[in-house]
């Protein structure tokens, strides 16, 4: 078993770091991790682009179809990812400015070389509020936590049936389910 929580969207070269990961798992050893996804912190994202910061001030994040090409090319076996969005929300820019800070410095390849000054900070401020603000004033913030597992190949394994084999239509079961369920 290999965990990695929370640690994924720091690496640079995640095919590679899975790879490994691979290598060093047994035969039927399992890979669990969590990482943020691309719809994290797209509150910031927006405010920083619409008040015109030409800088990237979010790292790059990835999508869940990505995390599941990316498992399944370097050849985990029954690869899955699934989701959660969480919404934090904030009384003040300061506290929301603060635990981003607190959680790591920018490592976005296009970032800002120099200090992010006050005055670009307060326009990106004013613009998060005007954009994103609740009616109550707190501040959204968006994460997404994407959770990726994977086996390392082993004979003893389920296999997937092959294409057309199947006892049960799949129309058969769709009809069974409850209607806002088929949508």
């Amino acid at each position: 078993l290999i965990v990695c929580s929370m640690v994924l969207h720091w690496v640079d070269d995640v095919p590679a770091a899975l790879l490994n990961v691979g290598r060093l798992l047994k035969p039927d050893g399992l890979f669990l991790a969590s990482t943020l996804g691309l719809d994290s912190f797209h509150e910031l994202r927006t405010a920083f682009a619409e008040s015109g910061s030409p800088y990237g001030h979010v790292m790059p994040l990835t999508d869940v179809r990505s995390a599941g090409m990316v498992l399944q090319r370097v050849g985990f076996a029954m690869p899955a990812v699934d989701r959660d969005t969480i919404t934090l929300t904030y009384s003040s820019f300061d506290h929301l400015y603060a635990d981003l800070k607190a959680a790591g410095p920018n490592l976005h390849p296009q970032r800002c070389p120099g200090l992010l000054g006050p005055r670009r900070l307060r326009a990106m401020e004013q613009t998060y509020r005007a954009l994103f603000a609740l009616p109550d004033g707190r501040l959204p913030l968006t994460i997404e936590v994407l959770y990726l597992h994977g086996w390392r190949p082993h004979a003893s394994q389920q296999k997937p049936l092959k294409p057309g084999t199947a006892q049960i239509p799949l129309t058969d079961v769709l009809r069974t389910l409850p209607p806002k369920a088929n949508t």
